[in-house]
């Protein structure tokens, strides 16, 4: 099987699951995001639906859990991890950076993989000041 990507300019966005043949065999919807990163551990398969919610799929389809980082302040990127306890490694932009600074996808966050809980465990411009400060907007 192959993920086809659904394109950003359609109003319904979906990954197409395409088998050896170029038969669709699966179509997983989107919510007006482009999951550009499915990552399988295990039994499961993990996606973004939007902007600040990672879904957790089994092997048959169902989503046994949604992780939601909207509550947090955080939006997510399309680029995460899961590591070996189950919990989703990040990359995020703070609410409030991006409202206040205009800063985006500079934030490294850990989302529970049991509770849900969100914590940032990096903030870039904190670890590295002298390079925020040579940055400009493009």
């Amino acid at each position: 099987m192959y993920a086809f990507i659904g394109d950003k300019n359609l109003t319904q966005r979906a990954t197409y699951l395409v088998d050896n043949d170029g038969y669709i065999r699966g179509e997983i919807p989107l919510i007006g995001y482009n999951s550009l990163r499915l990552v399988q551990r295990g039994n499961y398969l993990y996606f973004a639906v939007n902007n600040d919610q990672i879904v957790k799929m089994d092997r048959l389809g169902r989503i046994i859990k949604s992780y939601s980082t909207k509550k947090s302040g955080y939006e997510i990127h399309h680029d995460f991890a899961v590591d070996s306890s189950g919990n989703l490694i990040s990359l995020a932009t703070s609410l409030q950076a991006k409202k206040r600074e205009k800063r985006v996808e500079d934030q490294i966050i850990k989302i529970s993989g049991q509770t849900g809980k969100v914590t940032r465990l990096l903030d870039f411009k904190k670890l590295m000041p002298a390079l925020y400060k040579k940055a400009t907007l493009v």
